[in-house]
This record gives structure tokens, sequence and C-alpha cells, in this order.
């Protein structure tokens, strides 16, 4: 049932792209795990494509487009506090995910958003391609600053950040230190 191509009418990718355009984010993740210490890396990367909206109505046909397109999701609620009234927001993350939206998002988006999923198809493809807990490549992180500055414009990735320990079980064994160490960020 996963391999079924949907066909939607054109409107409804239109207005989905529209509303990603108006209402969310295409962008990435950025978690500090240094302090958790696992796997002895210092940072996650995970893609987002997010869309967040006071209107629980709007948020439902979004779900619903989704549904359709069988693009897993998550529903986030959040209570009005003081000044900020209630809203929602449909998350869609990972890898594999972010990978099903993206042909939509490239073709109907514009502007950032669309860039954003253009150099997030680039990523996507090159860490599917790589076994899981490679070190990120220079190109990656790369890609992954693009879209930061875009969205955010204030953080600088360091590629000395991203640099798996030696002590990494998640390493292969043929490689010895000097293979996987990257010191420059060039």
């Amino acid at each position: 049932m996963d391999n079924q191509q949907v066909i939607l009418p054109e409107t409804e990718l239109s207005y989905l792209c529209a509303f990603i355009d108006g209402e969310g984010c295409v962008g990435i993740y950025v978690r500090d795990r240094s302090k958790e210490n696992r796997n002895n890396a210092a940072y996650s990367i995970k893609p987002v494509v997010t869309v967040t909206n006071t209107e629980k109505q709007l948020i439902d046909e979004i779900a619903k487009i989704y549904d359709a397109l069988n693009i897993p999701y998550y529903v986030q609620h959040r209570a009005s506090t003081g000044r900020n009234g209630e809203s929602w927001t449909l998350v869609i993350s990972g890898l594999k995910r972010v990978q099903k939206i993206l042909p939509i998002l490239i073709k109907y988006c514009r502007g950032k958003k669309k860039l954003n999923a253009l150099d997030l198809k680039e990523y996507i493809e090159s860490r599917l391609d790589d076994w899981a807990s490679a070190p990120f490549t220079k190109r990656q992180l790369e890609l992954v600053e693009n879209i930061y500055q875009r969205n955010n414009g204030k953080r600088r990735l360091n590629l000395r950040d991203y640099t798996r320990s030696s002590r990494s079980t998640k390493f292969p064994q043929k490689l010895s230190r000097e293979d996987i160490v990257q010191t420059t960020t060039e």
C-alpha cells in the first residue's frame, strides 16, 4: 500500500505549498548532544518541515493532504499562554519522511523554502548513501549552514564539532583514526 502513487489535484498540492510558504518552515533541527555523550557525537542534525497555525481546521486540511500522500507526521498542540493564543503544529521530521515531501516542495514552493528544499534533498541523499553514523562531510555541513543561514542567520557550524571520537563504536573497523578525523573547516 505504501508503494501506490497517490494523485492529488494540482490545486491541493499548490494549496499545501502556499500554506508552507506562508505558515511553515523547511529547515533543519540541530541538537547539541554533547552533554548526553551519546555515541560520542556532539550534534545531531534532523531535517524538518513544519506548519503552524491557530486555526485547527486549516491544520486538519493540511493533515488530510499528508494522509493522502502517505507522509508520516505528528501534531503538536500548544495551549494558550499569556498573550499567545492556542496553536497547532504539523511536523514532518527525519531523513526518509522529509524526503517524501521534497519533490512537491521543490515543484510548488517559491523563494527560500524552495532553496531550502533543494539543499535538503542533496543533504538527505548524501546522508542516506553513507552508513548511518558516518561523520558529516564538508559538503553536508555547507548545506546545513545554507539552510540555517536562510532561516535564522546566526549559527556558524564548525566541522570539528561534528567529528566523532575515535572511541565511537559506530565507526567501521576497517578505518583508522587518520582516515576519519577531519581537521579543516575550509
